[in-house]
């Protein structure tokens, strides 16, 4: 007779994902893993880094909108009677260039309410609408300052602005202009959109997120010098409209340089570590009764 070998017997199956689930279940809320205590610590920490992290991104957010409503990223190039007004309105249409307009002197203008003050105003180009008021400039319309037009009490677009010789001016709008450190050419001042192939004075452009690209492009507002010009001509000068917040702000060097992925590694850890905590706080009992 042949002896019968025994069969091997088959490998035990794995526990079901349901048992694996109640199992941990009963781990949890018996409170033997600490779970709850474990998982609102992560919260709590994921929470702490989530607000930091806002605050970073809001406070740089911050730091650029002061910049640009102090006019920091304005910059002004001065040449009397050299630079070409559709010249420089057309920088505007370069990459990073946010607003450009020309300017130059016009006449003193009597106010029918302030008949003992004499008002500068500034004949200015279409685009220049865009860097005082955030909107195109009106031909048609001046614009105001500020504290101008609260002593003419002048209240905003549609108003007109009477002179002292009894004609008036059609106000296209009134544009802030704080003395918060920037140059106070327009601090009390009227605005006159003109359309004119004579040179202008000044060249204004805003650069954004690259303030210092303002100084690069503005030379090319500059009208061709004529034939047999001196050459001992000055140089243009080229300033910041305010330079009490620094030359430059750059934003997007900012951002990158935020400690954003560290915060994200570090939740990543902290979780396993939670995880590795919870896993030794339930084999410590049995080793302690095993020993």
């Amino acid at each position: 007779m042949t002896a019968h070998r025994p069969r091997p017997r088959a490998p035990a199956s794995s526990p079901r994902l349901g048992v694996i689930g109640s199992e941990a279940w009963r781990n949890f809320s018996s409170g033997v893993t600490r779970g709850f205590v474990l998982a609102l610590v992560f919260w709590l920490t994921c929470g702490g880094l989530a607000v930091t992290t806002a605050r970073l991104v809001v406070n740089l957010n911050s730091q650029a909108a002061m910049f640009q409503a102090a006019g920091a990223a304005t910059w002004v190039l001065s040449q009397p009677g050299e630079i070409g007004g559709q010249q420089c309105d057309a920088l505007a249409t370069l990459p990073g260039v946010t607003a450009s307009g020309a300017m130059r002197p016009g006449p003193e203008l009597t106010l029918a309410v302030l008949p003992s003050t004499p008002v500068s105003s500034w004949e200015v180009t279409p685009g220049f609408g865009q860097l005082i008021a955030h909107t195109a400039a009106d031909r048609l319309g001046v614009w105001l300052s500020d504290d101008l037009a609260q002593r003419a009490g002048v209240t905003g677009q549609s108003s007109t602005l009477p002179l002292a010789d009894g004609t008036s001016l059609a106000v296209a709008g009134v544009y802030q202009y704080p003395a918060d450190g920037r140059l106070p050419i327009l601090s009390y001042a009227i605005a006159a959109p003109v359309v004119s192939d004579q040179p202008f004075d000044q060249c204004w452009v805003t650069a954004w997120p690259r303030p210092e690209l303002a100084a690069t492009v503005l030379p090319l507002a500059l009208l061709p010098a004529p034939v047999g010009q001196d050459a001992q001509t000055p140089a243009p000068a080229v300033n910041q409209l305010n330079a009490t917040l620094g030359v430059g702000l750059d934003a997007p060097a900012k951002f990158a340089a935020l400690p954003l992925w560290c915060l994200g590694v570090l939740a990543g850890v902290l979780g396993v570590a939670l995880g590795f905590v919870g896993v030794i706080s339930r084999q410590l009992p049995q080793r302690w009764s095993s020993w």
